[in-house]
């Protein structure tokens, strides 16, 4: 069985009267027997003991109500690992010291939130977020994993309310920047991440990527009642 230990160390606390907050984290963990999803070239899909991992990071989160309308929050997370141990039937698909998937070095976000009255008892509210992920790979398997590239993404969205609250009408943008990014994906050509290619031909097996939503535009209603 898949076992963990885990520790963490970290703080909570509130300044500026109470309008600003910072929380601090920082952790280590231990796995045993880490257990991976994984599929076969044929499609069956399968969980699998890989081996033993260490994984440690911080986390830092912080958000200031800079006015009575205004609120701005901000948070950074960092995170390195690696594999100590691999099971003997992983043996050659994952590497000693390397680094497990899904682990980014870096990533931050940023939030702006605005909220305002308007006459009649109306009320707008808007909101901009940011956020930004390090380079990192789909799988811990050396012959399987594809790479995702450090991207960023950016939503915003204006919704205005009645002033019986009875109903409301936002406008939203998703991928706002129109990123181009991978979501998922997985390699069966029995090549490396530095030798695969998209669409390579010259091998047997496949490679497929999941690509990540367009920019998309939106309007949203809604009645309470």
């Amino acid at each position: 069985p898949e076992e963990i230990d885990a520790y963490e160390l970290g703080l909570r606390s509130d300044l500026a009267g109470g309008l600003m907050r910072l929380n601090v984290t920082a952790y280590w963990q231990e796995w045993t027997n880490r257990q991976l999803r994984t599929v076969r070239p044929d499609g069956l899909r399968f969980v699998a003991n890989a081996g033993d991992a260490e994984t440690q990071g911080v986390e830092v989160d912080l958000s200031w109500q800079a006015s009575e309308d205004l609120m701005l929050s901000a948070s950074v997370g960092t995170i390195d690992g690696e594999w100590t141990a691999i099971d003997p039937l992983m043996a050659g698909n994952i590497l000693i010291d390397s680094e497990p998937h899904r682990m980014p070095d870096l990533s931050y976000a940023l939030g702006l939130l605005y909220t305002y009255e308007l006459t009649n008892g109306f009320g707008l509210t808007s909101s901009l977020n940011y956020g930004w992920t390090d380079d990192q790979y789909t799988s811990s398997l050396e012959t399987r994993t594809i790479p995702i590239e450090a991207h960023g993404l950016m939503n915003a969205r204006i919704k205005l309310t009645s002033g019986q609250q009875t109903w409301w009408v936002a406008l939203y943008c998703t991928n706002c920047l129109d990123e181009d990014y991978i979501v998922t994906g997985g390699d069966f050509t029995g090549r490396t991440p530095n030798q695969a290619r998209v669409g390579d031909r010259g091998r047997e097996g496949y490679r497929w990527e999941e690509i990540g939503r367009p920019q998309e535009w939106g309007i949203e209603f809604g009645l309470d009642f």
